[in-house]
């Protein structure tokens, strides 16, 4: 959200059309992570004094708010960072130049303003489950989320907009080692959980 700030005045575009009300004003707090219907709401109020570090969390700038978020894995640390969070910065996209780019997602809907998604995360066990159910277990629980009838939608790092079926988001090349051919089996999508996935269609 920092890196993307210089390039728009409304802060309504951070939200989706779908989800405009924070958790914070449904009294689920400024991460949504316990929100009883993740799918529909915003992260954010982050607290604290407009426009300067989140009393609550510094990363954050206080009075954000919005319900899209990154794909961290095209983030540009410096050399000498070789991790984030857990996250190994070797699997890291770094710019844009790169064949494929069709296929590496960029910014879209989510629960939460960042993820860092693996090929062996497991789909959320029910429709719209918070990701602060799993924290750093199953990023993808952040980004599978049925928002658009099944559906989510992406700006990949081609700069172009897709609208993706939530069964193709593990065929997507989230990071420099994801395997796209490693996610879940058709099988198990309609068998984790309540099989909420079930009335959707296969990844073609």
């Amino acid at each position: 959200m920092e890196a993307l700030r210089p390039c728009y005045k409304e802060d309504d575009l951070r939200l989706c059309p779908m989800a405009t009300k924070p958790a914070s004003e449904i009294g689920q707090g400024w991460w949504g992570g316990a929100s009883p219907d993740a799918t529909f709401y915003a992260w954010g109020v982050f607290p604290g004094v407009c426009g300067e570090a989140s009393s609550a969390w510094e990363p954050g700038t206080a009075c954000d708010y919005g319900s899209y978020g990154n794909n961290s894995y095209i983030c540009n640390p410096p050399v000498s960072v070789t991790e984030i969070e857990g996250h190994p910065t070797s699997n890291n996209w770094r710019h844009s130049r790169i064949k494929g780019a069709a296929y590496i997602p960029a910014l879209g809907d989510q629960q939460w303003w960042d993820a860092w998604p693996h090929h062996t995360d497991k789909p959320p066990a029910y429709e719209g489950q918070p990701w602060g159910e799993v924290i750093n277990e199953d990023m993808m629980t952040r980004v599978c989320i049925n928002r658009h009838d099944g559906f989510v939608k992406w700006v990949f790092l081609d700069y172009s907009v897709q609208k993706l079926p939530l069964r193709c988001l593990w065929k997507q090349r989230w990071h420099r080692t994801f395997d796209i051919n490693g996610g879940p089996t058709d099988a198990e999508f309609l068998s984790t959980g309540t099989g909420w996935l079930a009335r959707f269609p296969a990844c073609k």
